[in-house]
């Protein structure tokens, strides 16, 4: 598939890779093999589906994303989860070198400490949010600390703060975004 869009992306190391997945909601199937129980965010809870997990472009332009690959989630048949059907679009795309894009975007499900070694190794900017369970360092004084403990910094969380995540060997921007319904990323 991606060899087919290519040559219609205008790339530019300013451009992103925005990796998520979905659930295609299938609770009246008969036999789709590839269907089963899993978590969809879109209703909050368990739901029977397809869950494509997608790799899309975008120039950061007015809304122009387009389809690179996807993988079906579908452990029974190939016994990957969804983290690596992430690496694998992600490794395809690296080592291939064709798509300028530096920066990718995903959510917390692929934040995991060997993802973003990946990602980071592969000279990338990722964007992405973290559970507030996770255990981040300020410096080695205060040593770890879940991240919903954390106090703003001095100059608030606007600019960001340095922290080091746990079992990740370098530093990432913390910043702390607050949604109009409330919700903290």
């Amino acid at each position: 598939m991606r060899q087919l869009v290519l040559p219609l992306l205008s790339d530019s190391p300013g451009a992103f890779l925005v990796v998520d997945d979905s659930v295609q909601d299938k609770r009246y199937r008969k036999s789709i093999a590839v269907a089963k129980r899993q978590h969809s965010g879109n209703v909050h809870g368990m739901a029977t589906g397809i869950g494509p997990v997608n790799s899309v472009y975008s120039s950061g332009g007015g809304g122009d994303f387009v389809l690179l690959d996807f993988r079906p989630y579908a452990p029974d048949q190939d016994t990957k989860t969804t983290n690596d059907h992430f690496l694998d679009m992600f490794q395809q795309v690296a080592a291939e070198g064709k798509l300028l894009a530096r920066t990718i975007l995903f959510d917390s499900w692929y934040a995991g400490s060997t993802d973003l070694k990946k990602v980071h190794r592969a000279g990338r900017m990722f964007f992405t949010t973290l559970k507030s369970n996770r255990f981040v360092n300020l410096s080695k004084e205060t040593g770890c600390q879940k991240l919903d403990s954390l106090e703003p910094p001095a100059p608030g969380w606007s600019k960001g703060v340095e922290v080091r995540l746990q079992e990740v060997p370098f530093g990432v921007k913390l910043f702390k975004l607050v949604a109009t319904n409330g919700d903290i990323k």
